[in-house]
C-alpha cells in the first residue's frame, strides 16, 4: 500500500479489534526513530481501573444525561447519591413500598413490618406473623369505671367478682411473708417505710415515713398519720395514734398504746402494760383502767368519769376530781381524797378544796394474845401514817364505829359502839379529842372496856 498521510486514512470504526495494528515511532535516541506496531489487544490490556487516575474535576461526573464518575463523597454517612447525581439524605418519604414480602422482617433478618391484616384483635408476634394473643389478665373480675354523678368529678374504677355462684369472696393474697398495703413504700411520707412481716396497712395519708404498720403482724385499718410499730399491734383508725406496745391497740386521735396488751381509745389517751384508757387525756398503766376525761390510774387501779386519780395499788376513784392514793382505797363522789390511807373508803362532795366535805370508812383490826391495850390499824400491822385515822391540818371529824372482839377457839365475844368528835388545827400537836363515847353492846366474857385516845 502506498504511503498516505494520517489525514488521508479511512476512519476506524468505534470498536477496536484485537487484531487491529497501529503503527508507532519509537525513539531510538540521537533524534532517530524506529517504526513499530501495537495491536488492538495491546491497547485494551492497558485500559484498567488500576491505570486510572482521578482528580477533583467534575467534567465526567455522572448526570441525568450521561454516564460518568460518581461525585466526590461528602464525608457524611447519612447522605447517599440520589437519582439527580447529587448526595442527599434518605427520608421515609422517599421510600415506596408494595405488597411484595421479600424484605419483610423475619426470625433471620431485619425488615419491613408485614401488611396489616385489618383486624384489631391481632398483633405482630415474635415469628413475624399477625396472630391473636391467648386470653389472659383478670378473667374472674369485671372491670368498670363510674363517671356519672356523684362520680363525675372523681371517677371510680372498680373490679367486680365475676364468679358464677350467688356469693363470691375476694382475697388479695401476698406471697410468702409479704404485707398487704395500699401504698408502695418509698422511705418518704408518700409511700412510707417498709412494712412489717405479714402486716396489713390500708392507711394512704401520712406526714412521715415512719407512720406505717412497721411491726410484724401489725395492722392499720385506716385514718392518717398512724403508727403500728409493735409486733401484733393495731391502729383501728383516726389520726396520729401510736400502737407501739406488743399486742397493743390504739384508735381515736393522738392516743398511744405503749404497753404490752395496752388499749388506748380516745383523744390523746395513753395505755401501758395490760391497761385500758379511753375518753380524753386519760392514762392507765400497770394493769389499770381509766375511762372518761382527764383520769389517771396506776398499779391495778380503776378511775372513771372526770379528773380522778387512782394511784394507790388496787384503788378505785369514780366521780369528779377524786383521789384514791392509798392501797385498796376507794374515792367516790366529787372532790374527795383517801389521803394516802390504805383501805379507806371515802365518799362526799368537796366544796373548796379536795376532802373538805367527805365521809370515810376505816376498817380497823388487830390480833392480840394478852390483855395489854393494843392500837387498832388498817390491816392489823404496826401503826403508821397510812393505816390509821389521821386528820389533815385544819379539819374536824365526827366519828362513829363499832368494836367487836372475839377470843379465838371459843364463842366468847363482846361489842361496843363508839362515837366522838376530833379536831386538828395547824399541825398534829394541835389535835384534840373533844368527845369520846363508848357504849356497851354486849360483854359476856366481862372483858375490859376499850378506850379512845390520840396517838402521836
Amino acid at each position: 500500500m502506498a504511503e498516505k498521510k494520517f489525514s488521508e486514512l479511512t476512519a476506524k470504526g468505534a470498536t477496536i479489534a484485537d487484531t487491529d495494528i497501529v503503527a508507532i515511532s519509537e525513539s531510538a535516541g540521537g533524534g532517530t526513530y524506529t517504526s513499530k506496531s501495537v495491536t488492538g489487544a495491546n491497547i485494551k490490556a492497558l485500559v484498567t481501573d488500576a491505570n486510572l487516575t482521578t482528580t477533583d474535576v467534575t467534567t465526567n461526573n455522572v448526570s441525568t444525561s450521561k454516564h460518568g464518575f460518581a461525585p466526590k463523597a461528602p464525608n457524611d454517612a447519612t447522605q447517599f447519591l440520589d437519582g439527580t447525581g447529587a448526595y442527599d439524605t434518605v427520608k421515609d418519604s422517599d421510600l415506596s413500598t408494595s405488597d411484595i414480602t421479600t424484605n419483610n422482617v423475619s426470625t433471620t433478618k431485619h425488615g419491613f413490618a408485614p401488611k396489616l391484616p385489618n383486624d384489631a384483635t391481632k398483633f405482630l408476634d415474635g415469628t413475624g406473623n399477625y396472630s391473636t394473643p391467648a386470653s389472659g389478665g383478670l378473667t374472674k373480675f369485671t372491670e368498670a369505671e363510674a363517671t356519672t354523678s356523684p362520680n363525675n368529678t372523681v371517677y371510680v374504677d372498680s373490679l367486680t367478682a365475676a364468679g358464677s355462684t350467688t356469693n363470691v369472696d375476694i382475697a388479695i393474697v401476698p406471697k410468702g411473708t409479704g404485707a398487704l398495703l395500699a401504698d408502695i413504700p418509698d422511705n418518704a411520707s408518700t409511700g412510707g417505710n417498709k412494712r412489717g412481716t405479714y402486716a396489713v396497712d390500708w392507711q394512704i395519708d401520712r406526714n412521715a415515713a415512719t407512720k406505717v404498720a412497721s411491726g410484724n403482724y401489725s395492722a392499720i385499718l385506716g385514718g392518717n398519720n398512724n403508727t403500728a410499730s409493735g409486733s401484733n399491734s393495731a391502729v383501728l383508725g383516726g389520726g396520729g395514734n401510736v400502737a407501739s406496745g406488743l399486742v397493743s391497740v390504739a384508735a381515736g386521735e393522738g392516743s398511744t398504746a405503749n404497753g404490752y396488751c395496752g388499749m388506748a381509745l380516745g383523744y390523746y389517751v395513753t395505755a401501758g402494760n395490760y391497761s385500758i384508757a379511753s375518753g380524753q387525756s386519760s392514762s392507765a398503766s400497770g394493769s389499770s383502767a381509766a375511762f372518761g376525761n382527764f383520769n389517771s390510774a396506776t398499779s391495778n387501779s380503776f378511775a372513771a368519769c372526770q379528773g380522778n386519780s387512782a394511784t394507790g395499788q388496787y384503788s378505785v376513784a369514780m366521780g369528779a376530781n377524786n383521789t384514791a392514793n392509798g392501797t385498796s382505797s376507794v374515792a367516790l363522789g366529787s372532790g374527795v381524797s383517801t389521803q394516802s390511807v390504805n383501805t379507806r373508803y371515802v365518799f362526799g362532795n368537796g366544796v373548796n378544796v379536795t376532802g373538805d366535805c367527805q365521809q370515810s370508812v376505816f376498817p380497823l383490826y388487830k390480833r392480840t394474845t394478852d390483855a395489854t391495850a393494843t392500837t387498832l390499824t388498817i390491816g392489823g400491822g404496826a401503826a403508821s401514817t397510812n393505816n390509821q385515822v389521821i386528820l389533815s391540818n385544819q379539819s374536824a371529824y365526827r366519828f362513829k364505829g363499832t368494836i367487836i372482839g372475839k377470843k379465838s377457839g371459843t364463842t366468847d365475844i363482846a361489842s361496843w359502839d363508839i362515837d366522838g368528835l376530833i379536831v386538828r388545827g395547824a399541825n398534829a400537836a394541835s389535835t384534840v379529842l373533844n368527845v369520846s363515847n363508848v357504849t356497851l353492846v354486849q360483854n359476856t366474857p366481862a372483858w375490859g372496856t376499850p378506850t379512845l385516845a390520840l396517838i402521836s
